[in-house]
């Protein structure tokens, strides 16, 4: 037998496990045990007892399954993951042999009925006589008590305490497996500290070895004899009687010899008197140094723990490690002689096959013709249906969700509804909490807003009674020194309900008495608003599961962690919703819109219409912004307004006359520059023109000073078509402004599809920011000379003259009054003001300058700045010299400035290829892209901006647009040949287009730079015309799936060859073993009395041999008391 186990009975196979690809396979010698033919009348008795085992005891023991119709179905699955092959926890439990409780009774003088020994026996004895080991008399162990409970040891396995060390383990080893260690002197413990139980179980084995080698050596020496059993219950109790315990087997002398029996066993160990008495002694010993040479050669203590587990569970209830051990000795038979060949084949067993239940039929409906349908139809199952998802993630989850729900039988924490009222409801509470609100916060709100908005109420004289019942509270969160956490609850406020704690209150019937109390009328109105507060709760429930399914199956870990901590109330943000979200897939289309124009002679001419003297009005630094906005803006001697004055006597006024802004002389860009015009009159920069014009040349003969000026600039009935009244062309600027003030400049990436295109640098934008500075600087200057009005040198017109140049340069106000009596002292203290402006604006400048040189900035009023060096800087990366000339021209001129550096296209070949087959790509037409911008107008507003621009332009009949049309282009890139616009029709599959609708007066020519603006930008993905969907069946699938093991079947030993009845037999038992390998100790019901099969004497006074595992339950410093 001991051969046997050592060579045959393995914990975790006999053969290593084969890898085929990355699919790992067992190698698992099987054999038919009912048709095994027994070398002997010893091996007979094994097979059977082993078959009975199989049979009677292993076999019909509960181990758990998942089968449908469980009371606890996690319950059992935690059951069946707490099983493992390996023991994972020791316990020991008192066992008093039949002997020795009969002289315990007999010492304490006690009584035992006479019967009290056949009570102990009978159960084992049934179980016995079940097993075949029935006999004339009862073997001890059925004689003896046994305890009731077990206790678990709590000493380590292998060494400790920490983590195992292989040089402690290898030292124990090492002082056990000495050869000069006696018998009776084997240590108890390795060490201080707690004593291993390997260590235990070892120092056991070497002790039993000891002792058979003593009786073997007594009986071939012809020495005296243990003539009781070798460990016998009592020890020197009966009167004149010593019991031959081991010590004094051990001191036996030999004969014609001083050494004792312990001495020759420790000794002479190749003595030919001993070496078949010491034959086991020696090889245990030899395995103990193995084991040690083992691990020194690299076994690690993992590995060592793994085995020693396992090899404990051999003697527990590994018996299907037994019954392959006698397989496992045939193969080895088998495969030590000749090679006679392998029979390959495939193998699967079908289990819990049964009959489907037939369907219940019923009468076809009426309204249903015959040949649509036979006369009796069958009714769908409960579980039948389907589910059609957006995306197959989403089915899924839904699967899932519905899996997870059938399973529990219909349980109500796993139904799961998200109609699109309950997500909605869920998604607005949980942006309420997004926001820093708690949920109970929110749905106490809600519900107070229901009681106080309920057909029947306001119920708002019942709030104080609810939140008194569930008040908001705050909780502190204090940590404690073990790692756990204190939570102490404070309430925060009686002025709102917890909705929360509200709705637990009333799910635990909490409420019901003080419902009961409140008005009929009252009490179903709450019940309403309660009800509603219960919907809400589940809603978000119900969502953040579904989110949290949704999240897992997708593989999100973190974010399905962050749905379920949501949803428990840890103090943690819910995530966004994906589950609720329809995926869209198609192609990806960049879409962008300009408003471009190339700055050449033909803007030169329009922009005669418009005053540009540069000296007059310094904001023409921005040439291409004045350029588009006098094409997009009709001409200056169009726009009319009336003026009249009225006499202080209130009744005398002056005819109607009208003006036409072209007096005026301001540039187009001057009236955009200046901040937004109410249209009608003000106090703005504009009107003050106005006044000052009408208090000039316009004033007739007779007005005097005291008259008051009336300005109308509203439209004349009786105007022609071709004359704009200023209210129209004030609207008409705001509208520009407000698309350039909401638009960006062009780049040159911009006019291309790679996003990447290196900035590119505007040396003209430079050139106008320094002349803009120049001119800024001469201004302020001029203005710091003026002298006092009643000082020598005063010139009045001068002073008019430098408050129209600032004012040129958008300084709010610096437009100088009319001429008045005390007109010299108003134009003073407005060119002071003026003069300050100008001092801010180059102290800001100053800032631009020293941002882009990285140093600090220049003191005001004393710049240092060097404008041949510092105004620029050429090591700086393009895209920050270009930003800075912007900041300085805006710094100097006002934020609302726009100016439009120059940018030119990476490939102006390319964009002039796609522009000129703009009517290609949009099926030989130019009107689809109109179409197009008045829809997405309706959408995008920046979109909307440019439409009421050109619409504006057209409809006041701008100069430029009577002379240069707007014309308004696609380009599609990359731009094939045959490609349609994006615009109008789908991509084509595979690609990403940037579709470019480029508005630009008079056209544009792309190889030359432009200027302009990007009115919008954005990016879509259009629908693909096929989407991939999941549909989602309720099926009750078989839990199939391939064994992954490789079978190597034996033939019943004398057998020809195969036989199909002897292979199925086989198939049978082996699928028959892999139920038996879920047993454990626990369920093999009476047979657990006696298991597991390894059993240790215990001497309170250690006259004999001793192993005490109760001080490891404790784990003393001491360890188990062990001894001789």
């Amino acid at each position: 037998m001991r051969d046997h186990f050592v060579a045959h009975v393995h914990a975790e196979g006999p053969l290593p496990t084969l890898r085929v690809g990355r699919q790992p396979y067992g190698l698992l010698p099987v054999a038919s045990l009912r048709d095994w033919h027994p070398a002997g009348p010893g091996e007979a008795k094994a097979v059977t007892l082993l078959h009975n085992l199989w049979r009677g005891v292993w076999l019909p023991s509960p181990v758990p399954r998942i089968v449908p119709g469980l009371a606890d179905p996690e319950g059992t699955l935690l059951e069946i993951l707490a099983t493992d092959a390996r023991v994972l926890e020791v316990r020991a439990r008192s066992m008093l042999g039949n002997e020795y409780v009969s002289w315990l009774w007999r010492f304490a003088r006690l009584g035992l009925g006479p019967d009290w020994r056949e009570q102990v026996v009978e159960p084992a004895r049934d179980l016995l006589t079940a097993l075949g080991l029935g006999g004339p008399t009862d073997p001890r162990l059925s004689l003896a008590v046994f305890a009731k409970q077990a206790y678990a040891l709590g000493t380590p396995l292998l060494d400790g305490p920490g983590e195992p060390r292989a040089d402690r383990v290898q030292a124990y080893l090492h002082a056990l497996a000495a050869v000069g260690l006696r018998g009776d002197a084997v240590p108890v413990s390795p060490g201080d500290g707690p004593v291993p139980l390997f260590h235990r179980l070892l120092r056991a084995a070497l002790i039993a070895e000891h002792s058979a080698a003593a009786d073997a050596f007594a009986a071939e020496a012809a020495l005296p004899a243990a003539t009781e059993i070798p460990e016998p219950e009592l020890v020197d109790i009966r009167p004149h009687e010593v019991t031959r315990v081991l010590r004094r087997r051990l001191a036996v002398p030999v004969p014609g010899s001083t050494e004792t029996v312990g001495g020759w066993l420790t000794g002479a160990r190749d003595d030919p008197r001993q070496v078949r008495a010491t034959a086991d002694l020696r090889a245990f010993r030899a395995a103990l140094a193995g084991l040690r040479d083992a691990l020194d050669a690299g076994l690690s203590t993992a590995d060592l723990h793994r085995h020693v587990a396992g090899t404990l569970g051999l003697a527990a209830h590994r018996l299907d490690a037994w019954i392959t051990s006698l397989a496992t000795r045939r193969l080895a038979q088998l495969t030590a002689g000749p090679p006679a060949g392998v029979h390959v084949g495939g193998y699967g067993w079908l289990v819990d096959l049964k009959p489907a239940t037939p369907p219940q039929l019923v009468d076809r409906p009426a309204d249903v013709p015959p040949e649509v349908a036979p006369p009796k139809l069958p009714v769908a199952p409960a579980e039948a249906g389907h589910v059609h998802a957006p995306s197959p993630a989403q089915a899924v989850t839904a699967a899932v969700l519905r899996s997870a729900w059938r399973s529990h039988g219909g349980d109500d924490a796993l139904a799961v509804e998200l109609s699109s009222r309950r997500v909605r409801l869920a998604e607005q509470l949980l942006d309420g909490v997004r926001a820093g609100q708690s949920l109970g916060a929110l749905l106490g709100y809600r519900f107070e807003r229901g009681l106080h908005d309920h057909p029947a109420g306001p119920w708002d004289q019942h709030l104080p009674l609810f939140r008194g019942l569930a008040p908001v509270r705050a909780h502190r969160v204090d940590p404690r020194e073990d790692g756990t956490a204190t939570v102490t609850a404070t309430v925060e406020s009686t002025a709102g309900v917890d909705g929360l704690e509200l709705h637990r209150l009333h799910r635990a019937g909490a409420l019901d008495a003080r419902l009961a109390a409140l008005p009929a009328t009252a009490r179903a109105a709450v019940g309403q608003v309660l009800a509603d507060l219960a919907e809400a709760t589940d809603a978000v429930a119900d969502t953040l599961l579904a989110e949290s399914v949704h999240q897992l199956a997708l593989g999100d870990l973190n974010r399905a962690a962050a749905a379920v901590d949501a949803a428990s109330g840890a103090a943690t943000n819910p995530p966004e919703l994906h589950v609720t979200r329809t995926p869209v897939t198609g192609a990806t289309v960049t879409h962008r819109v300009l408003l471009v124009v190339n700055v050449d002679d033909r803007f030169a001419r329009l922009r005669q219409d418009w005053p540009a003297a540069r000296g007059h009005h310094p904001r023409i630094a921005g040439a291409a912004a004045d350029a588009l906005t006098a094409v997009l803006l009709p001409p200056s001697w169009r726009v009319f307004w009336r003026l009249r004055w009225h006499a202080p006597d209130g009744v005398t006024a002056t005819p109607w006359q009208p003006a036409s802004l072209d007096r005026m002389q301001s540039a187009a860009i001057d009236l955009l520059a200046a901040p937004p015009h109410p249209g009608r009159p003000d106090d703005a920069e504009l009107d003050r023109r106005i006044a000052l014009d009408a208090w000039g040349p316009l004033r007739p003969a007779g007005v005097g000073p005291d008259w008051t000026l009336q300005l109308d600039y509203d439209r004349d009935p009786g105007w022609p078509a071709e004359r704009i009244s200023l209210a129209e062309f004030l609207h008409a600027v705001n509208v520009l402004r407000d698309l350039y003030g909401r638009s960006r400049p062009v780049v040159a990436a911009d006019l291309g599809p790679d996003p990447d295109v290196p900035p590119q640098v505007d040396e003209s934008a430079k050139a106008q920011a320094d002349e803009t500075w120049q001119t800024t600087r001469q201004t302020r200057t001029a203005l710091a000379a003026l002298p006092e009005p009643d000082a020598a040198g005063w010139d009045e017109d001068v002073a008019r003259q430098l408050l129209d140049a600032a004012a040129g340069l958008g300084v709010v106000g610096a437009v100088p009054p009319p001429p008045r009596p005390d007109g010299p002292r108003a134009v003073a203290d407005t060119a002071a003001i003026a003069r300050g402006e100008l001092d801010r604006r180059l102290v800001a400048h100053c800032r631009v300058i020293a941002e882009l040189q990285d140093r600090t900035p220049c003191p005001p009023g004393a710049c240092r700045c060097d404008p041949a060096t510092d105004f620029d800087r050429p090591a700086a990366p393009p895209a920050r010299r270009r930003e800075a000339q912007i900041a300085r021209i805006r710094a100097l001129l006002g934020p609302d400035m726009p100016v439009f550096p120059r940018a030119t296209a990476p490939q102006p070949a390319q964009l002039a290829t796609a522009l000129a087959a703009s009517d290609a790509l949009q099926g030989g037409s130019p009107h689809p892209v109109r179409r197009w911008l008045s829809r997405y107008g309706r959408v995008r507003p920046a979109v909307g901006r440019l439409q009421e621009v050109l619409t504006s332009a057209d409809a006041l009949g701008a100069g430029g647009v009577v002379q240069l049309p707007p014309t308004v282009r696609v380009a599609q890139l990359p731009y094939a040949p045959g490609d349609r616009w994006v615009g109008e029709a789908p991509p084509s599959a595979g690609t990403e287009p940037l579709s470019l609708v480029v508005v630009a007066p008079g056209g544009i020519d792309p190889t030359r730079p432009v200027q302009g603006v990007v009115v919008d930008e954005w990016t879509e993905v259009v629908p693909a015309g096929r989407a991939q969907t999941g549909l989602t069946f309720e099926y009750d699938a078989p839990g199939a799936a391939a064994p992954q093991a490789v079978l190597l079947g034996l033939a019943p030993e004398g057998a020809a060859s195969w036989q199909p009845g002897s292979l199925a037999q086989v198939l049978e038992e082996a699928l028959d073993l892999a139920v038996a390998r879920a047993v454990d100790v626990d369920s093999v019901g009476a047979a657990g009395q006696f298991l597991p099969a390894l059993y240790f004497p215990t001497n309170v006074n250690e006259s004999t041999t001793t192993t005490d595992f109760v001080p490891d339950a404790t784990l003393t410093p001491q360890g188990g008391k062990e001894g001789l």
